[in-house]
């Protein structure tokens, strides 16, 4: 069933919203038209009683399909109008592995097992599979920086920042979409209350398949803090937890989970060494599974290049102790 102005279900929107990062994983080349994203159901206002769904665009009632919510004109082109079904928690269904060489593959030998005649993928190696993007609210600068993959949810998890209003700056941004298409599940972002330059800038799966984001928030004082937090794979924050230094400027830029569960994070530090020199320290801490530290920081302190190392004096003496450049038998 193709999407038109009638009611048909989400399941029969298959391409993901656009972004600005490409993501390059599929054969087919499936991009939307941008669409304003909505946060919050206060900001769908163009009719009465407006939704902002979980794919974050706005929906309004309409008794005449069966979900009684219709995409608003704002959406993306291809899915305004529509009927909003149920969220779909299942993954998609891939046709490769189905004994039929179906369009744009090259085999298909009813499974989808490495190392025999038929790449796992039914095409040829190499082929691009699928390329998403996606464009924020104010349609401005946003970006990607962190991949991570859950194969036991057939999922990956992209964190990065998007920019929702050009003048309240960037937003952390973390997504959840499906392997086998790029099709977004859902869409989270966030906004520090200095509204500045917020970015997540790496991201984590643990063994229940949580999201652990880490990133940069910036202060209302003017600085900025470690940004940590942790989303179910239904989208539900779980726990946020912040590091700051005496008001400086910390940053978490990767995160990885430990065997036991444990999260470690490693980033900068900001330090004033003095005489208006200030630099950064490499900076890693480990929390537990549910952002509590598990002791104090550590830092690692560079080496100064800014001075000259220190001179050194070397004697050379005879055995009876005297110098041999001045002493004469």
């Amino acid at each position: 069933m193709s999407p038109g102005r009638g009611c048909y279900a989400r399941g029969s929107v298959s391409c993901p919203r656009p972004l600005l990062f490409a993501l390059a994983l599929a054969s087919i080349t499936c991009l939307r038209e941008p669409g304003f994203v909505c946060e919050e159901s206060a900001q769908c206002v163009a009719a009465k009683d407006g939704v902002c769904t979980d794919l974050g665009w706005c929906a309004y009632p309409d008794v005449t399909c069966e979900s009684g919510l219709r995409f608003g004109d704002s959406a993306p082109e291809d899915a305004a109008g529509i009927w909003v079904g149920d969220v779909e928690d299942e993954p998609p269904v891939s046709l490769c592995g189905n004994g039929v060489v179906d369009e744009l593959e090259s085999c298909d030998d009813r499974n989808r097992e490495p190392d025999d005649s038929c790449h796992p993928q039914c095409v040829e190696p190499g082929t691009v599979l699928w390329t998403v993007r996606w464009d924020g609210e104010a349609h401005s600068e946003d970006k990607a920086f962190g991949l991570a993959i859950d194969p036991a949810n057939e999922s990956f998890y992209v964190s990065g920042f998007t920019t929702s209003i050009v003048s309240e700056k960037q937003d952390i941004l973390l997504q959840r979409r499906w392997i086998e298409t790029g099709g977004l599940v859902w869409s989270r972002s966030h906004a520090g209350d200095a509204h500045g330059d917020d970015s997540g800038e790496n991201v984590a799966v643990d063994s229940d398949g949580n999201a652990i984001v880490t990133g940069v928030e910036i202060t209302n004082a003017g600085g900025a803090d470690m940004w940590l937090r942790a989303y179910a794979t239904d989208g539900e924050e779980l726990w946020t937890t912040r590091h700051d230094d005496a008001g400086g400027i910390e940053r978490g830029d990767g995160v990885a989970i430990t065997a036991s569960g444990e999260i470690v994070v490693v980033g900068s530090a900001g330090i004033d060494r003095g005489g208006g020199m200030i630099d950064a320290d490499i900076w890693m801490a480990r929390y537990d599974r549910s952002g509590t530290p598990l002791g104090a920081p550590t830092r690692t302190v560079p080496v100064r290049h800014d001075q000259p190392p220190p001179q050194r004096r070397v004697r050379l003496l005879t055995r009876s102790g005297q110098n041999p450049l001045t002493h004469r038998a």
